[in-house]
């Protein structure tokens, strides 16, 4: 009702103006609604972006633990204590299910 009273003002005067008017009354509607629209998934947005945070923390976590679990193997594998692993501490290591795993993660 309360537009009503004003289209029908304009109605008198021009069609054509009252046609601009319906069309402007329905631009700021859809605008409003877009406006209100944007700020709901702003909103949303933020609120899923702590998880998004704590799943990069988690791989981030599982990759270091698995450079970990493989510096330990390489550790292992390095029998005589060079710091360096020789083809047949390699071979010896990679009977071993576990270091077969590992690898097979990497």
């Amino acid at each position: 009702d309360d537009w009503d009273k004003y289209f029908q003002t304009i109605a008198r005067t021009s069609s054509v103006v009252a046609a601009i008017f319906v069309f402007f009354v329905a631009l700021i509607q859809v605008s409003l609604l877009n406006v209100l629209t944007a700020a709901v998934l702003q909103r949303a947005d933020a609120m899923a972006k702590p998880d998004q945070d704590a799943k990069a923390m988690e791989e981030t976590l599982k990759e270091r633990q698995k450079a970990e679990e493989l510096r330990e193997l390489c550790e292992s594998m390095d029998q005589d204590g060079s710091r360096t692993i020789t083809q047949a501490e390699f071979q010896k290591c990679l009977e071993s299910d576990h270091a077969r795993a590992l690898f097979m993660l990497c």
